[in-house]
């Protein structure tokens, strides 16, 4: 999935992941998006670059969690990549 949704070297392209719970579908999307936002950021660009909406306030307060754990990555901080 990370390859088929990355935008380094070309376009995404349409990916459906699916599998059991706790199997990491989130990083699935999660690690492309965090990759695309640091790479825009290296490329001086500013600004927001996704936004992520979740259906149900359990899922968002356990996903808040996940992308705050991921964005204290030192690349990512370095870069100015954050949840804001």
């Amino acid at each position: 999935a990370w390859r088929r949704l990355s935008s380094r070297t070309s376009a995404p392209e349409s990916t459906l992941v699916t599998t059991g719970t706790g199997s990491g579908k989130s990083e699935a999307f999660l690690i492309p998006i965090l990759d695309h936002c640091l790479a825009a950021r290296q490329r001086g660009q500013r600004g927001i670059k996704a936004l992520i909406l979740y259906p149900m306030n359990a899922l968002v307060t356990d996903q808040e969690r996940r992308i705050a754990a991921l964005l204290e990555d030192p690349t990512l901080k370095a870069a100015g990549v954050t949840g804001q």
